[in-house]
Order: C-alpha cells, then structure tokens, then sequence
C-alpha cells in the first residue's frame, strides 16, 4: 500500500551503533559558560544541519534551489519496498519527506506472518530507541523552561533512587542525554537477554524500572563521567525518572502535553503504561549462526518457516529507552518538526544537530556519535537515530544536503544489517532519484 502526500508542518546484541568518543555541551550550562572548545555552534536561529562548510555554502544553496521548486508527484518508491521484502523482511514500511512538502508513504508484508495479515501504512509500529529522541526532546524543554538544567547531578535529582548508580554525585543530565555516563547499559547485561529471549524468558514477566537499575547495580562504570562516549539505554530510563520527579506527573503525561498533542500524534503512546491503538505487530528473530552464536534462546519461541522464530511474547517494557509504539505517519509528523527545528528553541536545536557540522572536512564513513548519530557517505551526511530489538529495526533520519527526511521500519532481527540496508540501498536511493529528479 502506498501514500502520497503533503508534510504536516509543524547496545548489547540488540544493538548497532560503534562507541564513540564525544563531547557535548548544553547552553547555559556551567560548562558552556567556562569552556572555550565548544564545537559545531551555529548562530541563534538557525536551522538544523545547516552548518556547512564555507567553500560548500554556494553550491549548496544553488542545489536547495532547485530542488525545492521541483515536483515530486512522480517520485516512486515501490520498487525499494520490494528490495526489503528481497532482502528478509518480512515486512517493510517507508516514509519520505521531501524539502518540498511532499511526502510517500508506503508498506509491503506481513504484520504477522502466521495469521497472514498484511501491513499497511497506518500499522502500529514498536519504536524501539527513535522514543529516545522523543524524550530528549522532552528533557531539552524542561531546560529551556528553567525546570531542569544540563549540568544538575543524577542524586541532586533522584537522590535514594539512584544510591546503586555509580558516581551518581558527578553525572549530568547532559552526560544522560549524549551518553558520556559511564552507567552500564542494563541491554547489554547477560541477565538481561537471558530473560528477554533466553533460558530465563517467561511470557507473563512484566518489567519495571527497579528492574532495569537492578541489573547495573554492582557493575563498575565504564568510564569516568564526560570523558568518552558509550551508547546506554540505562540512561533513558534514568531521564525518564528525573522528568516524573521534576514534573510530579507520569512521563506519559508530559510527554503527551509536549510533543504529541500540539503534532496530533493520536496513534503513538507507551506500551504497558497506556491503552492500545491497534493491534501488535508480530516480532522475528532469524536463527542467524551469528545470532546462535551470541544467544542462547528460549525453546518457548515457535519457528514459523525460514528461519524465523516468532517473538512477539517478549514483553519488554524499555519504557523511556525504548518503549513507545507508534505509525509512520505520526512518526513522519514528529520528524519533520524535530528536523525543520519546530519542537526546540534555536539553542538546543543547534547543540541537538550541529555537532554534524565537525564531518565537512573528514574521510568518507566517519561516524559521530550523540543524542543523534551523524555519518559521512560519499552521497552526503547523514544524520538522525537508530532502534532495534527482538523483532524490530527502525530508521529515522535526515540527509543533510538536500533535507530529505527518511523513516524505515522493519520487524525482523538477526540479519545483522537491517540497518546498512535501510541507510546504505534504500535511503541512498531515495536521495539519487531525488536528485536525478530534480536536475531533469
């Protein structure tokens, strides 16, 4: 099924992104105010990812020209759902967003394979680690609002709560949001995995966050606070507290009045902590000798042809690291305000996305890491955020030179490059024929 139309303008196994080393520093911190290093700023007002290099500014702004007076009515993308399907996805959902306004949308497969009911554009879709940019947005607005700064310590906030977390006196709300922590990360805990697909699974487990924080308590830091970045979904579920305790209501409600209310995101909400929108989407793991390899898992799965066991009972609830389920069209609506600069001020939109700017000059595949990641292929940066899980990958990004905004989803794990695929085939794709396009 496919879509046409206007914009809305408003770690461990499951796991991609390498460790990077990072530094980031919020304004109106303490820090921002001392240090003299602060790198890829960009004057108030800007928008996101337009920092550029200065011999690249003419060309750039020529090539926007054109491509935002361009139509895109013509602009298909079917063929590239059907390379998914091609590549092992059981099923694959894709939403575009050109500079112009237009959008595409569309999805091919199954939603659950057994009971052979197809996708479709408005499917529930698992979001996996894209809620951890929803709640950074959160976070970043309470700053902004004066109810929460980037450099208040984790037990200036949390207190008890947090006695079990190491070097809780000298980690930063900031150091949680670009993961320079040093907390664990709990997904990447052996009890972890054993109890999400391994011989620990049980089907009526129901997790909470003691659970997540217990998994890390005892464990050593992996680095000392700000001194290098290391990818931990630890530090989403702590945000997620300090967010109930600065506010006094559940996440979900200031969740709700901040980003999905004013975007009309009626079909997105926290699994476990909220009712439903619609039905589950099945869940796939691909009995891979890799993933053998790595996980010993639970006999309580049931094999559905092809490899593919169905997980769909694993019930983890990820809550702010990973928890929220959404469409791609809600999804599409909250991109293109984060990307187009509509969700913060010009502050924080600029620390969220010009650290970007550092790849001008740097060698084709250089990655950087932060709330967002940021890679250089030879077709130009990309920018956004990644998820995955049992049975689910998941894409939100931007291209920095022409704006194309791509969303992908797909709810298999086990191939070991859903998102390789999803970025280097199928978004690349996308950006070529917009440009072949537009220069015709």
């Amino acid at each position: 099924m496919v879509r046409y139309g206007p914009a809305t303008c408003v770690g461990g196994v499951f796991g991609r992104y390498p460790n990077r080393p990072n530094r980031a520093i919020l304004p109106g911190s303490r820090s921002a105010q001392t240090d003299s290093t602060v790198v890829g700023q960009t004057q108030p007002g800007s928008t996101p990812m337009n920092s550029r290099p200065w011999c690249s500014v003419v060309c750039y702004l020529l090539l926007a020209t054109v491509l935002a007076n361009c139509h895109h009515d013509k602009l298909d993308l079917s063929d590239l759902l059907s390379e998914g399907l091609d590549h092992g996805f059981p099923s694959f959902t894709l939403y575009a967003v050109f500079p112009n306004g237009q959008t595409w949308q569309g999805a091919v497969g199954f939603a659950d394979l057994e009971k052979k009911r197809r996708i479709g554009p408005s499917s529930s879709l698992p979001c996996a680690s894209i809620t951890k940019l929803l709640v950074a947005v959160v976070v970043l607005r309470l700053i902004e609002d004066g109810r929460l700064t980037a450099d208040q310590t984790l037990d200036s906030i949390l207190g008890e709560a947090v006695r079990t977390v190491p070097n809780a006196d000298e980690i930063t709300v900031e150091q949680l949001l670009v993961h320079t922590s040093g907390i664990p990360d709990y997904a990447k805990t052996s009890g972890y995995i054993s109890q999400l697909v391994g011989p620990e699974f049980r089907a009526d487990r129901r997790w909470n966050t003691a659970d997540y924080l217990g998994l890390v308590t005892g464990n050593e830091s992996t680095h000392s606070p700000g001194s290098q970045y290391a990818y931990s979904n630890t530090n989403y579920i702590l945000l997620g507290l300090i967010v109930e305790k600065v506010t006094g209501e559940p996440f979900e409600t200031i969740l709700r009045e901040t980003i999905l209310t004013p975007l009309s995101m009626s079909n997105t909400y926290m699994k476990y902590r909220e009712e439903s929108r619609g039905p589950d989407i099945a869940k796939y793991l691909k009995l891979t000798p890799e993933l053998e390899a790595m996980v010993d898992i639970s006999e309580e799965f049931q094999e559905v042809g092809d490899g593919l066991l169905d997980v769909s009972a694993v019930n983890e609830f990820d809550w702010t690291s990973g928890g929220l389920v959404s469409t791609a069209d809600d999804l599409g609506k909250f991109a293109t305000a984060l990307f187009g600069g509509n969700l913060l001020g010009p502050n924080y939109q600029s620390w969220m996305f010009s650290f970007a700017a550092e790849l001008a000059d740097a060698p084709v595949g250089k990655e950087l890491n932060r709330a967002l990641f940021a890679i250089k292929y030879p077709w130009g940066t990309v920018v956004g955020k990644g998820g995955n899980g049992p049975g689910v990958h998941i894409l939100m990004v931007q291209h920095s030179e022409t704006g194309i905004i791509m969303i992908a989803h797909t709810n298999i794990f086990g191939l070991f490059d859903e998102h390789d695929f999803m970025l280097e085939t199928v978004f690349a794709k996308i950006v070529q024929r917009y440009v072949t396009l537009s220069d015709g």
